[in-house]
């Protein structure tokens, strides 16, 4: 069953694990709440339109953005219900270089069926060759936690969000310790995906794993 849990209570049990000061628990915190929700579809969508401009391959990201799960090319531009709309692959500039070799960016100017990110921005390949085309994008809204804040309301065990700052916090400390404090965070996060699907299943909401954006160091 789902319960909802605040960031003291997930920092309370951190302290059970592991010294630490509210200060470094919520730095840390606040990590694992941006890795977490990059890598889980846990909050309700946002959704964001990029007019385009012939020859104009990337734009601006607005701010926050954890996670694009869908785009979309809107070549009459957007209309809320309707069906004239070509979805946008994820990609990265490293498969594009592989690919299309260094010169890929200089493609002549088509009907984009791709987009990456890149320092903040969201690019089309190949480049957009129709001014006042859209891109729609949804996406996972960032969120900066409180000691007071709540995590997600659909989850069963806040258990991942534990173990990472009890990583964080062990790696200065004990090398060892930390990596099986890891195992335990991966292990969460299986929880969590099994979790996620089978309510899935269950509710029919749409779900993706498909876009990794966020490394961990």
């Amino acid at each position: 069953m789902a319960v909802t849990y605040t960031a003291q209570q997930v920092l309370a049990k951190v302290e059970q694990i592991c010294a630490c000061s509210v200060v470094e628990g919520m730095q840390y915190l606040n990590e694992a709440h941006v890795y977490i929700q990059s890598q889980l579809h846990l909050v309700p969508d946002q959704t964001y339109l990029f007019t385009l401009t012939a020859g104009t391959q990337e734009y601006a990201l607005p701010d926050g953005v954890i996670a694009i799960w869908d785009a979309s090319y809107w070549s009459g531009g957007y209309v809320q219900g309707g069906t004239n709309f070509k979805p946008l692959k994820a990609t990265n500039v490293d498969t594009l270089f592989e690919d299309y070799g260094p010169n890929w960016d200089l493609r002549p100017n088509s009907q984009p069926w791709c987009y990456y990110e890149r320092g903040g921005n969201v690019g089309f390949y190949p480049n957009p060759d129709t001014t006042n085309a859209q891109v729609r994008i949804v996406y996972t809204p960032a969120s900066v936690l409180t000691p007071t804040s709540t995590l997600p309301t659909n989850i069963p065990s806040c258990e991942a969000w534990v173990w990472f700052v009890a990583e964080k916090i062990m790696a200065r400390q004990d090398f060892q310790k930390a990596m099986a404090f890891r195992e335990k965070f991966e292990f969460e996060m299986e929880r969590l995906r099994k979790y996620i699907l089978g309510r899935t299943g269950r509710d029919r909401s749409r779900i993706s794993f498909r876009i990794k954006r966020i490394r961990r160091a």
